[in-house]
């Protein structure tokens, strides 16, 4: 392999890592897609596909326009570092809501559309 790819000694373990990273990714994309992808049909079948996909480009199209302008304004660098924060602050207010705004069960709004999940259960 080391042949076909033109490698030279020191760079192994970089093309290595890098692989193992995509493989890992693409893995987790594949399980995530199979998971949302159940979750789907079994709430809403095929019927509320043509929708989801107009909303998927708007929100793509919204999305694009959003990170070229951070990126723009802050650089490269800093837009990497602030991005994936900023997803998992707004995922951790919205798994982990203040008590004022959380439901009388203690659920979550994310856990609490699970379902199959008894209300107010723990996880």
């Amino acid at each position: 392999m080391v042949r076909v790819l033109g490698l030279r000694p020191d760079e192994r373990r970089t093309v290595g890592l890098a692989a193992a990273a995509a493989a890992t990714a693409t893995a987790g994309l594949t399980i995530a897609a199979s998971s949302i992808d159940a979750l789907l049909f079994s709430r809403g079948g095929v019927d509320d596909l043509p929708v989801l996909y107009v909303f998927l480009g708007v929100t793509m199209f919204v999305a694009t326009l959003g990170v070229s302008a951070v990126l723009g304004r802050l650089g490269r660098g800093r837009t990497f570092l602030v991005i994936p924060a900023s997803i998992a602050l707004i995922a951790g207010v919205v798994e982990h809501p203040s008590s004022s705004s959380g439901s009388p069960s203690g659920d979550s709004p994310v856990s609490s559309r699970i379902p199959g999940k008894p209300s107010g259960s723990s996880r």
